[in-house]
C-alpha cells in the first residue's frame, strides 16, 4: 500500500488543475506589480536603502495577514464538510489511518496557499538588493511567515475535527488566531510585572522581533516564539488525526442557539409582544423573513459588543475630557468595530443561500408560488432586521462622540478649520459604513448564490468589498472616499442585477454539470453536445 495515499492522489490531482498554476502566478504578479509601483514612485533612488527598507516593510505587512487568515479560508471547514456530507465514516472504512485522512486533507485544501507564499519570496528578497534589509531579517521574515501559515492551517484542522456545522467552525478558527494574533500581544504589550510563556504562542510577537535591532538585543526570545508556535501547530495536527475518528459519528440534526430568555423578554417588553407572537408576524410579512430573521445567539452576542463598545467610547471620551490622542484613539477603535460589522453582514449573507441550497429548502421555496423578488426581499428584510439595529446604535454613538469633540474644539475659538475638517471626515466615514454594509449584504447574497460554499463566497465579498479597496488607501487616500462610495454602487448594483435576472438559472442548473464556473459569469455555461459511438455496421 502507498505511504499516505490521500496525499499521493491530491498532489496527482492538484497538478493537473489549471488554477494550481494560476494562483501562483498571480500571487507572483501582485508582489512584482507592488515592488515595481514602490521603485516607480521613490524619488529617484535619492536613498536606496531607505527604499528597500520601505518596500519590505510593506510586503512584510500585505504577506503576514494572507499567512495569518489562510486556515480560516481553506482547512477550517474541510472535515467538518466531510462530516456533513456523510464521506468521512466511509473513508474509516477502509485501511486509512486517521493520520491519513488529516494530513489528505490539509494537502488537499493548502497546496496553493503554499504555492502562493512561495511565489512572493523573490519579490521579497528586492530589497536585499537595494540595501537597508540585512539577510538575516529576509530569513528571519520567511521563516516567521512559514510557521504562521502552517499555524493557521493546522488550528483550522483542529476546529474542522470537532466541529460539524460551518459557521462554528469559521468561528472556531477566527477565535484560535485572534487570541494568539491579537489578545496576546495586547497583553504582552502591558507591563504586568512578568513574563508568560504564553506569550511565545503568538504569531505577531514572532514578527515583531524580525527586525535586526530587536533580534540582536534577544535572540532566544525570537527562536522561543518560532518553536513554540511550531509546536503549538503540531499539536493542532495531532489531536485533528486524534479527535476525528471519535467525532465523525455527529448528528446532522441542528437547531439554532437561541438567544437567552431575559434577552427574549427584554426585546418582548420594547416590541409589545413575545417571540411566537413576533415569528408569526414575520410568516405573515414575508415566509423567507420568517425562516431567517429569527432572533439568535448570534443576534445577542452582536448587540453586547456594539452596546459595550458604544458605552465605553463614550465613558472613556468623557473621562479624558476630549483629549486629543484619546479621542483619535477611541475613534479608530471605533472604525475597526464598523469593519468588523461589515465582515459579520458579509458572512451572514453569504451562508443563507449555500445552507438553503445543502438543505434543500431553496428547492422546496422555488416549488411554491414565492416570486424570485419576494424571496430576495425576504432575506434582505432578515439581514436588516438582525443588524440595523445595532448599526444605527453604534452610529449615533460615534456621532456622539464626534459631536461633543466638535463643540469642544468650537468653543476653544481658534480651532475652527479643526472642527470642521471633523465634521466632513466623520461624514463621510458614516456614510461608506452604510454604503459598506448594503454592498457585504447584496454582494454577500449573489456571492452564496452563485459560489459552491460558503467558504468561498466569503473570502470573494471580503477580498473584493473590504481588501482591494483598502490598497488605493496608501497610494492616493485622497481619492479613497470617492473610490468607496463608487465601488459600492457598483457591488450593489450588479448584485441586484444579477439576481433578480439568473437566480432561477443559477439555483436549477449552477451545479448540473460537475463543474465550476466563476461568479462573474453571467450564466453557466452550456453542456459540451455528447459524441455518439459510431455504428458496428458501415452503411454500404
Amino acid at each position: 500500500m502507498t505511504f499516505l495515499p490521500i496525499v499521493d492522489r491530491e498532489l496527482r490531482v492538484r497538478a493537473r488543475l489549471k488554477s494550481t498554476y494560476r494562483f501562483r502566478i498571480v500571487g507572483a504578479l501582485l508582489a512584482i506589480g507592488i515592488v515595481v509601483f514602490l521603485l516607480i514612485t521613490s524619488p529617484a533612488f535619492s536613498n536606496p536603502g531607505r527604499v528597500g527598507k520601505t518596500m519590505f516593510t510593506v510586503l512584510a505587512w500585505l504577506v503576514f495577514p494572507y499567512c495569518l487568515f489562510e486556515g480560516t479560508r481553506n482547512t477550517a471547514d474541510c472535515l467538518s464538510e466531510e462530516k456533513r456530507g456523510g464521506t468521512l465514516g466511509l473513508l474509516f472504512l477502509t485501511d486509512l489511518k486517521p493520520y491519513d485522512v488529516v494530513l489528505g486533507k490539509l494537502v488537499a485544501t493548502s497546496l496553493n496557499s503554499f504555492y502562493g507564499f512561495l511565489a512572493v519570496l523573490p519579490p521579497l528578497a528586492v530589497p536585499l538588493l537595494l540595501g537597508g534589509v540585512t539577510a538575516g531579517e529576509f530569513w528571519r521574515l520567511t521563516i516567521v511567515l512559514a510557521v504562521t501559515l502552517f499555524f493557521s492551517l493546522t488550528a483550522g484542522m483542529f476546529t474542522s475535527s470537532v466541529s460539524y456545522h460551518e459557521r462554528r467552525a469559521w468561528g472556531g478558527t477566527v477565535g484560535i488566531i485572534g487570541f494568539c494574533a491579537v489578545m496576546l500581544p495586547l497583553f504582552n504589550a502591558n507591563n504586568f510585572g512578568y513574563h508568560l510563556w504564553l506569550f511565545h504562542f503568538s504569531p505577531t510577537v514572532a514578527f515583531f522581533q524580525v527586525r535586526e535591532a530587536t533580534y540582536l538585543a534577544n535572540p532566544g526570545e525570537f527562536w522561543l516564539c518560532v518553536s513554540s508556535l511550531f509546536g503549538l501547530s503540531w499539536i493542532f495536527l495531532l489531536a485533528a488525526g486524534f479527535i476525528l475518528p471519535r467525532t465523525w459519528q455527529d448528528s446532522a440534526t441542528f437547531t439554532p442557539d437561541k438567544a437567552p430568555e431575559w434577552f427574549e423578554r427584554l426585546v418582548g417588553r420594547f416590541t409589545k409582544g413575545g417571540e411566537k407572537q413576533r415569528t408569526t408576524e414575520l410568516l405573515a410579512i414575508n415566509p423567507v423573513l420568517w425562516l431567517a430573521g429569527r432572533n439568535s445567539r448570534q443576534y445577542f452576542f452582536l448587540w453586547v459588543i456594539v452596546v459595550a463598545a458604544g458605552v465605553s467610547g463614550v465613558a472613556g471620551w468623557a473621562f479624558t475630557r476630549g483629549d486629543a490622542s484619546a479621542t483619535l484613539g477611541i475613534l479608530i477603535g471605533g472604525v475597526v468595530l464598523n469593519y468588523i460589522i461589515v465582515a459579520w453582514v458579509a458572512s451572514q449573507a453569504c451562508s443563507f443561500f449555500p445552507e438553503a441550497r445543502a438543505s434543500g429548502a431553496m428547492e422546496q421555496m422555488l416549488s411554491t408560488p414565492l416570486k424570485v423578488k419576494t424571496i430576495l426581499d425576504g432575506y434582505t428584510m432578515a439581514l436588516k432586521k438582525q443588524f440595523l439595529g445595532p448599526a444605527a446604535f453604534l452610529l449615533g454613538a460615534e456621532a456622539l462622540i464626534l459631536t461633543c469633540q466638535v463643540l469642544l474644539l468650537a468653543s476653544s475659538g481658534s480651532q475652527g478649520v479643526a472642527a470642521t475638517g471633523i465634521t466632513i471626515v466623520g461624514g463621510v466615514m458614516a456614510l461608506l459604513f452604510i454604503l459598506d454594509l448594503t454592498a457585504a449584504a447584496y454582494y454577500g447574497m449573489w456571492m452564496g448564490l452563485s459560489s459552491r460554499t460558503t467558504s468561498k463566497a466569503m473570502t470573494k465579498t471580503t477580498l473584493y468589498v473590504l481588501v482591494l479597496p483598502l490598497i488605493c488607501v496608501p497610494c492616493c487616500y485622497f481619492l479613497w472616499p470617492i473610490v468607496g462610495i463608487v465601488k459600492n454602487l457598483i457591488f450593489i448594483n450588479y448584485a441586484q442585477d444579477q439576481m433578480r435576472r439568473y437566480f432561477r438559472v443559477y439555483v436549477t442548473e449552477r451545479f448540473s454539470s460537475g463543474t465550476e464556473f466563476g461568479s462573474w459569469s453571467p450564466l453557466p455555461p452550456p453542456p459540451k453536445p455528447s459524441h455518439p459511438l459510431p455504428p458496428v455496421i458501415r452503411p454500404s
